[in-house]
């Protein structure tokens, strides 16, 4: 049936709009705001290296995010889900070792499993097989993170030109008295990759690794929990010098206010704000 004719009958009770046309899109590239005063979250310093990285991809759909406050949730894969587990896991156990208290195989397990009842695909027909595998991750994180003897830095702030960029590190070892060589390891829960080591997030890490390290040695490197299996991580100098001007430039753009979505024919249907959003008119 035609569900027009339905909606014929219950059209004296439905409110009359005065047009039918989306005034929203009148103006596709969300630039410019007459009168509009940046929120002061804007501003705020320092950036985390994803929001910089989702302003690259689409500067309006960081500011649907990160100015307008919108949520970003949307309904994960089974797979997703099952990777989220081990790294909310691995988050919570980092804080616990970085207050100083003693990871041991019964919390770590214990804090997964609350992890995984909240948030993993327990009603997944792969279930069983997701979570001993996660569990597997989580283990070989807590084992590499109590190996080390060295003095552990937890984060560190870029000092850059268009402001301030803040790195969490999952592991970074500097010398015991904190000077020496640092060594510094991403993790990650998938399978190697040949592109991994070519993602921009790595030159913050190996810049921080220049700026803190003393000596020649300072390295980054990607943990894959996985396989317990580490893979150094190298670029040029010019190519560090490319991928930080990325950064830099939009860290300039957001203070400038400059907001215009970017088409993409894949990572537009895949957006949280995009029946929202003038790009997709």
């Amino acid at each position: 049936s035609n569900p027009s004719q339905f909606l014929e009958q219950i059209s004296d009770a439905l409110p009359s709009v005065s047009s039918t046309e989306a005034t929203w899109a009148d103006k596709p590239e969300a630039e410019g705001f007459d009168g509009f005063t940046l929120p002061q979250a804007v501003s705020d310093v320092p950036y985390r290296p994803n929001q910089l990285e989702l302003y690259n991809k689409c500067p309006l759909s960081y500011f649907y995010q990160y100015v307008l406050g919108l949520s970003a949730k949307r309904e994960d894969t089974a797979y997703q889900q099952f990777h989220r587990a081990v790294y909310r896991t691995v988050d919570k156990l980092k804080q616990t070792w970085d207050a100083g208290e003693d990871l041991t195989e019964e919390l770590a397990q214990s804090t997964f499993h609350t992890e995984w009842v909240e948030k993993g695909p327990t009603d997944h027909f792969l279930v069983d097989l997701y979570e001993a595998s996660a569990r597997k991750m989580v283990s070989n994180a807590v084992d590499r993170m109590r190996s080390s003897d060295r003095t552990i830095l937890t984060g560190y702030e870029l000092d850059r030109t268009g402001g301030k960029i803040r790195l969490d590190f999952d592991l970074a070892e500097a010398g015991k008295d904190g000077k020496g060589p640092l060594v510094i390891q991403r993790f990650k829960t998938g399978r190697p990759t040949k592109s991994e080591g070519d993602k921009d997030i790595y030159a913050l890490l190996l810049t921080a690794a220049q700026e803190l390290g003393d000596g020649t040695d300072s390295r980054v490197e990607t943990l894959y929990l996985r396989d317990n299996m580490a893979v150094p991580v190298s670029m040029t100098e010019k190519v560090i010098g490319n991928r930080l001007a990325k950064y830099d430039g939009a860290m300039k753009n957001i203070t400038d206010g400059h907001f215009s979505p970017i088409e993409n024919e894949y990572e537009c249907p895949r957006c949280p704000h995009y029946f929202i959003c003038p790009a997709a008119v």
